[in-house]
């Protein structure tokens, strides 16, 4: 009887572990209300009375808000690992003409091309190249990926190519630099990233 119940006791971490947003939201797309159909609790009371089902409140809260801080962590964990890096980066508005910003890191790993979203931040206020610059900089600096930066690519959008063109950033550089301004840079760009935009846009 001990074996037969084995399995029971750990199904609370079963169905704890699929109402995890990187399941139940990210790859089913199902909204975080599904918590609250009483179709869907019934279906869990059935596999286990003894399971509580957590509100929409703490599932938004608290559970995502513990894993969000878990997959940071091991994000931060694998760049250490990655010696160069580029950076995709983009804004864009939603039906409700809410604006984000997404940040990719794109890097080869044991001969593969890897892709990493760093982050998926909404963006208050003014699209200006300054703001879009610091939200770049917190970034970098939170993942501890600054200097390992090689390229950023964007769309051609105005403000992007402020932001990048900002004092002490190094991007596109003028053909027509004299030699001494040349022999700065090549100092500047072995510590600095090479912007440029996308073709696409």
């Amino acid at each position: 009887m001990a074996e037969a119940a084995e399995p029971k006791k750990k199904l609370p971490s079963i169905l704890d572990n699929y109402i995890l947003p990187e399941n139940l939201e990210a790859e089913d797309l199902l909204p975080l209300s599904t918590v609250e159909s009483i179709s869907f609790r019934a279906l869990l009371s059935s596999l286990d009375p003894r399971y509580s089902v957590p509100s929409r409140k703490h599932l938004s809260s608290v559970l995502i808000r513990d894993r969000c801080s878990e997959l940071y962590d091991s994000v931060k964990e694998h760049l250490k690992d990655v010696k160069e890096l580029s950076l995709t980066m983009d804004i864009w508005s939603n039906r409700q003409m809410r604006s984000y910003t997404g940040i990719t890191a794109h890097y080869i790993s044991n001969w593969k091309l890897q892709s990493l979203m760093l982050s998926c931040n909404r963006f208050k206020g003014s699209h200006t190249g300054e703001k879009i610059f610091q939200e770049y900089e917190d970034t970098v600096t939170y993942f501890g990926i600054s200097s390992k930066v090689r390229h950023v690519v964007t769309d051609h959008a105005s403000n992007m190519l402020k932001a990048f063109h900002l004092p002490g950033y190094e991007g596109d550089r003028d053909s027509s630099d004299d030699e001494e301004e040349e022999e700065e840079e090549d100092i500047q760009d072995s510590c600095s990233p090479n912007y440029t935009t996308s073709a696409a846009h």
